[in-house]
């Protein structure tokens, strides 16, 4: 079973299911011998996934248009010994429909285009549910969860662009690598790592995205000012501000990579 779902994986679902694969592993190699919660979770997924999934699509050269930036970011900081505050954010461009030569400079002051006419950029950010972030720790069993925090707007930036851009090339920039290594294997030791990736993986593969995963400096990432709250930047750069719901994609982690 495992290897006939590990070859329809990696011909047409990329990383689609690791977790349930990882799971088989494992039984295979004798180290569980019984079934577990998540394992049957994990298995759960492919029934479903393979009945609506479709057959991956790759476009032309000739049609095919410039990829896709995105920048997301995460941050937590410490509230006492037991809380802390998680905050994630992303930011798009569309070298498609923007025009770039204001993006690295101050827009002018006579610019006679609202924010929302210039096309192309979206920005999001806001603060991961309390609740959430103590199902995090709970389940994983740690007392940080920075990991989860640099996923979670990798997530929420497919799930809210890639319905309106279906069958794009996208370089996804992250300032951390842990979370970019784990974003390419598919999976994570940690079970609410493993949930947004999984989520992650089954929205590029619906909308046929071809993700290319790299690491930014901290310091050079765009998502840094809008995961904190600071939009002093993306406002001068016409960026629209997406809707707040994006930010119940999961209702942020209560469901599973599916249900």
């Amino acid at each position: 079973m495992r290897g006939v779902l590990s070859f329809a994986r990696a011909a047409c679902f990329g990383r689609c299911g690791a977790p349930a694969l990882h799971f088989l592993g494992e039984i295979a190699a004798g180290r569980v011998m019984q079934m577990t919660e998540g394992g049957r979770r994990h298995l759960e997924f492919w029934p479903g996934f393979l009945k609506e999934c479709r057959p991956r699509l790759i476009v032309a050269r000739e049609r095919a248009k410039r990829p896709l930036v995105i920048f997301t970011d995460g941050a937590e900081e410490e509230e006492g010994e037991e809380e802390s505050t998680v905050t994630v954010g992303g930011l798009i461009v569309d070298p498609e429909a923007a025009t770039t030569e204001d993006l690295a400079a101050a827009r002018k002051k006579n610019d006679p285009r609202p924010p929302g006419e210039i096309e192309g950029r979206f920005v999001f950010g806001g603060r991961v549910p309390k609740g959430v972030v103590q199902r995090w720790k709970s389940t994983g069993g740690k007392t940080r969860c920075i990991h989860q925090a640099e996923l979670l707007p990798a997530a929420i930036a497919a799930e809210e662009w890639a319905p309106s851009h279906p069958s794009r090339k996208v370089i996804l920039f992250v300032d951390n690598e842990a979370a970019r290594a784990s974003l390419i294997k598919g999976i994570s030791s940690s079970e609410p790592s493993s949930e947004i990736i999984g989520h992650f993986w089954e929205t590029v593969a619906t909308h046929d995205w071809h993700v290319w995963l790299e690491r930014v400096p901290s310091k050079s990432n765009a998502a840094d000012a809008p995961s904190r709250n600071d939009w002093a930047w993306t406002s001068s750069k016409g960026f629209v501000l997406s809707s707040p719901e994006c930010l119940d994609v999961y209702h942020m982690g209560e469901k599973s990579a599916r249900q």
